[in-house]
């Protein structure tokens, strides 16, 4: 039985639960082939925030919020290594 995450305060999730987040980053984002995913947490808010933590080829970390509301729908909220 797994914990529910308090609200408002992140909590640290298996890697292999990101699956449906990083299904959606992959469509997203042209470069996540070249990402590996290194931490995972969620918080829990009104729907959930995913901050997803990778590592690049170069070593670089990028951490990515995904916001999930409460019908499913994704949206990146923060992406450390956006470029504008």
């Amino acid at each position: 039985m797994s914990e529910h995450p308090i609200v408002g305060g992140h909590k640290k999730v298996d890697l292999q639960e990101a699956s449906k987040v990083q299904n959606y980053l992959s469509v997203v984002l042209l470069d996540f082939n070249n990402l590996r995913l290194i931490n995972y947490e969620k918080q829990l808010v009104n729907g959930w925030n995913h901050r997803l933590t990778y590592k690049d080829k170069d070593g670089h970390e990028r951490t990515i919020v995904v916001y999930e509301g409460h019908q499913g729908n994704f949206e990146i909220t923060s992406d450390t290594g956006r470029k504008n």
